[in-house]
């Protein structure tokens, strides 16, 4: 549908389709825009739910409530440039279905706040769970995030003035890659949740790039490692 505002309720969709995403939002009207999704049940697209907002430039409002989003090939969720607005997730399952590089949560290079309650869980993944990559937003993660093979949380070129904060239960299996925050430009990651990242000879926790404008806080985590893996490595920044 085109509109600048959407509501959408009772909604399963089971898409089979390859290369297609099961929810796609595009914010190309340079307006203000707002879309609720109430009860949607999205099912095995290669993107669960889709956000572009690279043609917009006006307020763009996303609001999830007690849903589902399952990738079948690529991402749970992806949210691209969206430089505006508030996106408030509640009640919400992400979940990746094991495929090879599956992700769960991608943001990228956008600059708006992004909000994900203690209700709202990641699994399934074997690439990031949840993807934080560019732009200068605000992020904010409280649900349990699950990792099998891949980065429970990775965080990477980040600009000034962004803020990324994960306060929930993480747990990476063991083969998983843990949590990794590298090459930011500035901004703040707080990582304040309960962690039990069991990564093998990989490294539970890796700092490496940052500059020395980006503010990390982490605690909580509880690493196991074997072989070479390191429980927790810093380099550069940060």
């Amino acid at each position: 549908t085109n509109s600048e505002n959407v509501t959408l309720n009772g909604l399963d969709i089971n898409n089979t389709a390859g290369n297609k995403a099961a929810v796609n939002i595009t914010d190309s009207a340079g307006g203000d825009m707002t879309v609720n999704l109430n009860n949607v049940d999205a099912n095995l697209g290669d993107r669960g739910l889709e956000v572009d907002g690279s043609g917009g430039s006006g307020n763009f409002n996303l609001n999830v409530n007690d849903s589902t989003f399952v990738s079948n090939a690529e991402t749970g969720m992806l949210f691209n440039d969206i430089d505006n607005g508030n996106i408030d997730v509640n009640n919400t399952d992400v979940t990746a279905n094991g495929n090879a590089n599956t992700a769960g949560i991608l943001i990228s290079d956008s600059d708006a706040t992004f909000d994900f309650d203690n209700q709202s869980d990641i699994s399934g993944a074997t690439g990031p769970s949840l993807h934080v990559d560019a732009g200068a937003g605000t992020v904010g993660h409280a649900g349990e995030i699950t990792n099998d093979s891949g980065d429970s949380i990775l965080v990477e070129n980040l600009a000034d003035g962004a803020s990324v904060t994960a306060t929930g239960a993480v747990t990476g299996s063991l083969g998983s890659t843990g949590v990794t925050v590298r090459n930011n430009n500035g901004g703040t990651v707080v990582l304040a949740g309960s962690y039990e990242l069991t990564t093998g000879t990989n490294d539970a926790v890796e700092i490496t790039g940052n500059s020395d404008d980006t503010d990390i806080s982490i605690g909580g985590i509880t690493a196991t490692t074997t072989g070479n893996g390191d429980g927790f490595v810093a380099t550069g920044g940060g």
